[in-house]
């Protein structure tokens, strides 16, 4: 089992690292480290095998970690919403949950 996220971030990098919430949909858990606000860094941890692997996006992260880990995702905050998606084929535009469950995607 791998050290505590928290705990590894700061032995490690000498970064402070908060749990983040438990994401069913995936079996993991997210832990935050806070940057230059409003960005930060979140790392995933598989929390729950079982549910990983029941899900799509579980089992991207099981394969992720079978390959060694890396980056998962990534996303930036923009100014004009409306206008990021056009510039890319690539860009999907997503809501982010807020804890209570409000504004999914």
């Amino acid at each position: 089992m791998l050290p505590e996220p928290r705990i590894n971030c700061r032995a490690v990098y000498g970064l402070g690292c908060e749990r983040g919430p438990y994401l069913p949909f995936a079996g993991t858990r997210g832990h935050n480290v806070p940057l230059e606000p409003p960005a930060y860094l979140e790392l995933l941890t598989i929390e729950n095998r079982e549910a990983a692997a029941s899900t799509e996006t579980g089992r991207r992260v099981l394969a992720q970690e079978a390959a060694g880990g890396g980056l998962f995702s990534w996303c930036v905050l923009v100014d004009d919403l409306e206008a990021s998606p056009s510039r890319s084929s690539t860009t999907r535009p997503h809501k982010a949950m807020a804890p209570c469950g409000a504004g999914a995607a």
